[in-house]
């Protein structure tokens, strides 16, 4: 694969589109070496975008409120930049996973259900820190029931990255999906 390297020179969000110029590096390249090479090149620039540079820089500017819906970035827009970094997100919480020892087996050997389990298990962990008024030990300055929920979605995220589900693309999807529904879903009470 070529050495590609990209720098953000500027993003601009005037117009409910974002356009991004960027300086692209790839080294001594060589157009002798023919298509397979040409198109190493546009992967890599493709792999920056989804897992590099841009993506962490729309989070940033989204985070710190220099764009977004108050400036007209579209809702689409926003569900797919949500989408592609949850995913990366995504893999980068079950490679942490994998890094420490959980998936030493394999995933071919991982109880499915048993994960699941450990899910719920994260949740009930919350409801005892609401029952429990808990401070949290690990991070004190954060709240506990948002840690421990914290640990649902961690566990969420490195079981969807093990086994190929696009998470982000399923939250953003039945989110979508949720305003269309009728009000309490037809007349649920809970």
């Amino acid at each position: 694969m070529p050495n590609v390297k990209l720098e953000i020179t500027d993003v601009n969000t005037d117009e409910k589109e974002l356009s991004c110029q960027m300086s692209i590096d790839i080294g001594d390249f060589d157009p002798g070496n023919g298509p397979s090479y040409a198109v190493g090149i546009a992967e890599t620039i493709y792999q920056s975008f989804i897992s590099g540079k841009l993506i962490e820089f729309l989070a940033e500017e989204v985070t710190n409120k220099n764009i977004g819906n108050e400036k007209g970035f579209s809702d689409e827009s926003l569900d797919k930049l949500f989408s592609a970094y949850f995913d990366e997100k995504a893999r980068s919480v079950h490679q942490t996973s994998i890094d420490k020892g959980w998936w030493e087996a394999g995933k071919e050997n991982r109880n499915r259900p048993e994960m699941i389990c450990l899910m719920h298990s994260e949740l009930s962990e919350a409801l005892e820190a609401l029952r429990d008024n808990n401070t949290g030990d690990h991070l004190p300055d954060l709240d506990p029931v948002g840690v421990e929920l914290a640990d649902c979605v961690i566990r969420i995220m490195d079981y969807c990255a093990a086994f190929d589900i696009p998470i982000g693309e399923c939250i953003v999807a039945k989110s979508n999906y949720n305003k269309k529904r009728k009000y309490k879903h037809g007349g649920k009470k809970f």
